[in-house]
């Protein structure tokens, strides 16, 4: 049988000259509020524990912010002793920085009762400094009195350190963006001039001492101009490579299929002695900007143009597939042209990398990177697939939210 606890009460009965004559016992059961006070204390002593291993701090205050408990968690982010963690002392552990923003923030809490949360910085006695974030939920009576509250601290100093890395890095990357502004500003105005100027002396050398040269110097003036035109045509990629960075990304619904279709009709036009077979499906939607995709196109179907220039039968076709590996919609122009080799194929989006003899393929080695960072601008990737004298196939996804 269970054993059941009483409290009891002896009162001595006396007679009226003082003497006791017997006495009074009054008792009453208390088994069940003990087991209660025990699970308390049980209860208390598990969270305790729990709180005591905790990876995070954990402390307890009243309703005007003094603590009445601390974890060693929550010590050492304060960088303070467990005596000096109680009482309002933590207050002086705060950045001054932060001091005010924390205590007021925390005042209007307490007044209003609701939730407080908050980052802000601890400096320990050595002066290293900890970030936190910082989370309380007021505790109420049954009667909705304010008895204080329950919180936590979490060290947040590793991503604090890294948005601000991250920071710096973005300051770099805007000076360095000025730069490339002015650099642009020098290729586009101060670059230009001394070339129309060789352009024109050059072709003036042609038209009026053509009678007195003889064929090689011809020949050179003519090498002259052909050097000069292929480096305006360099400025020009360059620039535009230079400008995908700083370009305000538009995004619309665009009919890829119906781009690369035109794109392929205006190829036509400029070499009506090519014969080549385009195919494309009815439609292609995707979204993304248009104008960067036309580009983006227009590369990718100009370089398949280029490299079916030795076929009798040039084959090239816009087409989009399910990429099995990632589940997206990829889009790709396949052709049947020079190929490469696929150990290469790591250099075909770094500017001025060529993988096939200028003689043979012109151009200035910009024109993929320039795709690349239109891919890049869209949130998505670029790929190739190929073998020589087999064709090649380039794969790109376009991430339709970024």
């Amino acid at each position: 049988e269970a054993q059941r606890i009483y409290e009891t009460h002896f009162n001595p009965i006396r007679s009226p000259q003082g003497k006791i004559t017997g006495a009074s016992l009054f008792a009453r059961d208390i088994t069940e509020r003990e087991r209660v006070l025990e699970a308390l204390r049980e209860s208390e002593a598990r969270w305790r524990s729990l709180s005591a291993s905790a990876p995070i701090g954990i402390f307890l205050c009243d309703a005007d912010g003094r603590c009445t408990y601390t974890n060693t968690r929550w010590q050492h982010l304060a960088g303070l002793t467990l005596d000096e963690s109680l009482g309002d002392r933590w207050v002086l552990a705060l950045h001054p920085a932060d001091r005010a923003g924390v205590l007021s923030e925390w005042l209007a809490c307490a007044h209003e009762g609701r939730e407080y949360a908050r980052e802000f910085r601890f400096v320990w006695p050595d002066g290293t400094v900890r970030w936190v974030r910082g989370r309380a939920t007021a505790l109420h009576s049954p009667g909705g009195e304010l008895l204080g509250f329950v919180g936590t601290n979490e060290d947040i100093t590793g991503h604090k350190d890294a948005e601000e890395a991250l920071h710096r890095r973005s300051e770099e990357l805007a000076a360095a963006n000025r730069n490339l502004e002015a650099f642009t500003y020098s290729v586009s105005h101060d670059l230009r001039a001394p070339l129309r100027g060789i352009l024109g002396f050059s072709r003036a050398l042609v038209q009026d001492y053509d009678d007195r040269l003889d064929d090689n110097g011809l020949d050179s003036l003519r090498r002259i101009d052909a050097a000069a035109q292929r480096m305006s045509a360099l400025i020009d990629d360059l620039l535009q490579l230079s400008r995908l960075g700083r370009h305000t990304l538009r995004r619309h619904r665009v009919d890829l299929a119906a781009m690369a279709r035109e794109i392929d009709s205006e190829l036509r036009a400029a070499h009506p002695e090519r014969e080549v077979r385009f195919t494309a499906p009815p439609q292609i939607w995707t979204s993304g900007d248009p104008g960067l995709l036309r580009s983006l196109l227009t590369n990718l179907i100009e370089n398949a143009w280029k490299f079916t220039a030795h076929r009798p039968s040039a084959q090239i076709e816009f087409g989009c597939e399910r990429n099995p590996s990632s589940g997206e919609t990829c889009f790709f122009v396949r052709d049947n042209g020079a190929g490469f080799e696929m150990a290469d194929a790591g250099l075909l989006f770094t500017p001025f990398r060529r993988l096939h003899a200028t003689e043979k393929f012109p151009g200035e080695g910009i024109g993929l990177a320039t795709v690349q960072r239109i891919v890049a601008r869209h949130g998505g990737r670029i790929w190739a697939e190929a073998a020589p004298d087999q064709g090649a196939t380039f794969f790109f996804e376009l991430s339709e939210s970024k």
